[in-house]
């Protein structure tokens, strides 16, 4: 546009040049005035100099719009060049944060690695005393090797107190670990909420029933769910024991069960102390203890929550909390519902428990495989009273004493001096001769997967206890009852009892005492009485709570039970003993006789029916 207005003013000038040179124009020349800058040029020319000065001014004008352009161009130049620069230095920066995050990602594999090799080490070291500390404590408590003053009976008591907390810390502690580290290992199946759940109630119920509080189930069906079966049981374990640690005496906890979609919805309620709404955010942190009533803090490690959620994400389900504080909370977690038609069992396990019966009146045999000395005595101390038991040190002679003794069943190390565990356990499957017999794995080292792929039927992480380690030798080796099994006597009163078993002791039957109801619950959990013989005016659980739980346990749902009282009873009470027990005394007759002759009845039937079925 600027060289076409001074093209233009160039031929308006040039054509007035031509009119002011023809011959008749008045004046024959022109003036014109030169700015440039602040130079002032007056110039008298002709027409032919107006068209000169026209066409320099438009040379001018071009080359000041070059320069120009050529300014611009050079600005854009700059840019660019700064531009380019910019770029290379981002590019550099990028290069030399890819290097960093290389190094940063080698040291994160490396710590990874380190961690995985202290969890083992940690794992293996830290266990191995604790289960020589926890198993030998027991049997001292329960005076196996004597008896024991009040005073080493506390002492022993203060031990067991402080080996069982530390073990739970250390589990909880390797548990989260495994879990960040991405090492948890879960083996999920479908299976059924109501073969699990009597599992752990089992164990929670005497802790419940020592409050006085009532448990309750409510299932709407069958649920299957499809999950690790021993983290499930965690998960529950966690939250029940919880319910009962928060719940005042007398209260109740309600495990709900119903099916949500595609998932199974498990809720526990209880009538606690609740949790307060800005606690409720943090509850689910790592070493997070919430205050209770008057700001009160509940022993424990702060970490069963957070490992709780995160077995519960690890098998793709979610919990949440609903707690209002004072009245009491629900945690209620689902997870993916199972297959209904998934009857069988997982392979590598057995379709049903192996139940293997001694020859003649012997009991069955047990084959420990262990190479420390100390573990071998202590898991014949937990067997013995039921089991006769031999011992192997290494896994060869394990293979030649299994094939010569052909044992009902075989508990199996995995870290032996001698040899790897897992290569005794494929030997001993491989042979025909001791492919069938149940081999437990009971070792420090927590590699499941492989003993159930190799053929086992069970593995049990150190330290175990007597009662965890009996229940699992009894899925798969039932032992056989002595005839000389004791009758287990249930009363608060001492002179009462001291009567009963100077009676029982003078027939020839032997005898074991307790005082309350929760002791003899205890008792039942852990070993073998041919009858129970109980009060019903008890303080803290009295003896229809005694019969209620003995009838909830599908293995004492046959085992006798004589009642021996001073109560009036009612006619609703006198119902119930009708129908679940096998006799009732009065304390205010000649009740001895009449006792002698019934339980003598009651046991001789019983000892027949089991020799019937034995044949």
């Amino acid at each position: 546009m600027i060289l076409a207005a001074l093209f233009c003013s160039a031929v308006l000038g040039y054509m007035a040049g031509i009119r002011q040179s023809r011959p008749d124009a008045a004046v024959p020349v022109k003036t014109y005035v030169l700015n440039l800058g602040s130079i002032h040029l007056n110039l008298t020319v002709g027409a032919m100099g107006v068209l000169v000065i026209s066409l320099l001014t438009l040379l001018l004008a071009a080359a000041l719009l070059l320069a120009a352009v050529a300014s611009r161009r050079r600005r854009h130049a700059d840019v660019l060049r700064r531009d380019i620069t910019a770029q290379k230095r981002i590019e550099d920066n990028l290069a030399t944060s890819n290097q960093e995050l290389e190094l940063r990602n080698r040291e994160v594999e490396r710590a990874t690695k380190l961690k995985s090799s202290f969890l083992a080490s940690m794992s293996h070291e830290l266990r191995t005393p604790l289960n020589a500390i926890v198993g030998f404590s027991d049997l001292l408590a329960e005076q196996t090797a004597g008896p024991l003053n009040d005073k080493q009976k506390r002492f022993v008591n203060h031990i067991k107190q402080g080996s069982a907390h530390l073990l739970q810390l250390i589990n909880d502690i390797l548990d989260l670990s495994k879990i960040e580290a991405g090492q948890l290992e879960l083996r999920c199946e479908d299976f059924q909420v109501k073969d699990a759940l009597p599992e752990v109630l089992s164990t929670i119920r005497p802790l419940a029933m020592a409050k006085n509080i009532q448990i309750e189930q409510k299932m709407e069906m069958d649920q299957y769910v499809y999950a690790d079966r021993v983290r499930f049981k965690q998960v529950l374990y966690n939250l029940l024991s919880n319910a009962v640690k928060f719940t005042p005496k007398a209260g109740r906890i309600d495990i709900d069960c119903r099916e949500d979609g595609n998932s199974v919805r498990i809720s526990v309620t209880d009538t606690g102390v609740g949790i307060r709404a800005e606690d409720q955010a943090v509850i689910f942190e790592e070493f997070r203890q919430v205050e209770g009533p008057a700001g009160t803090t509940q022993e424990g490690t702060g970490l069963g929550l957070a490992i709780t959620k995160r077995l519960v994400a690890q098998q793709g389900g979610r919990i949440s909390l609903e707690s209002e504080f004072g009245k009491g909370s629900r945690f209620t977690f689902t997870l993916p519902a199972g297959s209904r038609g998934s009857e069988t069992p997982p392979l590598n396990e057995p379709s049903r428990p192996l139940i293997v019966v001694g020859e003649g009146c012997g009991k069955p045999l047990i084959l420990v495989v262990d190479d420390e000395t100390t573990a071998r005595e202590l898991l014949a101390s937990y067997l013995c009273p039921e089991y006769r038991i031999a011992m192997a040190q290494s896994g060869e002679e394990a293979v030649k004493q299994a094939r010569h003794l052909r044992p009902d069943a075989i508990t199996l190390d995995v870290l032996m001096s001698g040899g790897n565990g897992f290569e005794t356990l494929a030997a001993l499957k491989k042979a025909p001769e001791t492919a069938n017999i149940p081999i437990i794995i009971v070792s420090i080292v927590d590699q499941k997967q492989v003993g159930f792929a190799l053929g086992a039927v069970d593995y049990l992480i150190k330290p175990i206890r007597k009662p965890v380690l009996l229940e699992t030798i009894r899925k798969y080796v039932l032992p056989q009852s002595d005839d000389d099994e004791a009758i287990l006597l249930v009363d608060d009163d001492p002179r009462a009892l001291e009567l009963l078993e100077e009676t029982l002791r003078s027939a020839g039957y032997e005898v074991e005492s307790v005082r309350s109801g929760t002791r003899a619950l205890e008792v039942l959990s852990s070993k073998l009485v041919s009858a129970v013989l109980l009060d019903l005016l008890m303080p803290g659980m009295d003896g229809f709570e005694v019969i209620r739980h003995i009838r909830q346990e599908a293995t004492l749902r046959e085992l006798p039970i004589f009642v021996m009282t001073a109560k009036n009873l009612t006619g609703d009470e006198l119902l119930v003993l009708t129908r679940e027990t096998q006799a009732l005394f009065h304390k205010n007759g000649s009740w001895q006789q009449q006792l002698m002759v019934e339980v003598g009845r009651i046991l001789q039937v019983r000892k027949l029916a089991k020799s019937a079925g034995q044949s």
